[in-house]
């Protein structure tokens, strides 16, 4: 055991860079991937939400259709709209968990990248931010 922890050290010891800089580096890249998947979310996430909102017009209308002219064309439209809305709004919410994942990610590395900064004041505030949303 003692030994593993030795040749850890050395590995640290034989990169190039100093620790605060690959630190640094490491959540600069964080920031960025989690950055890019806020903005792909948050566009996902609006079309999810027009989709829901088209398709739960089409389920009302196909069910009150469905309810005057009880057809067995009707009732089928009827359903599979109701399914669809619930699908969709099922996906939304998938979204909507990534999405706070990945926005919690952008406050962990900018609050990372500030404590590298030794900038407490950023710091402090990030984290106020973080319980504060916190259910």
């Amino acid at each position: 055991m003692a030994r593993r922890r030795q040749n850890d050290r050395d590995e640290l010891r034989d990169v190039s860079l100093p620790l605060e800089r690959r630190s640094s580096d490491y959540y600069d890249t964080v920031l960025a991937s989690a950055v890019a998947e806020s903005r792909v979310l948050r566009g996902r996430g609006d079309r999810l939400s027009t989709a829901r909102l088209l398709v739960a017009a089409a389920a009302v209308l196909a069910v009150i259709r469905a309810t005057q002219i009880p057809t067995a064309i009707w009732v089928v439209i009827a359903v599979a709209s109701v399914v669809l809305f619930i699908a969709l709004v099922w996906q939304y919410a998938r979204v909507g968990r990534r999405l706070g994942a990945a926005t919690r990610l952008e406050r962990a590395c900018r609050a990372g990248l500030a404590r590298i900064a030794r900038d407490w004041t950023t710091c402090h505030r990030s984290a106020r931010h973080g319980s504060a949303t916190r259910r």
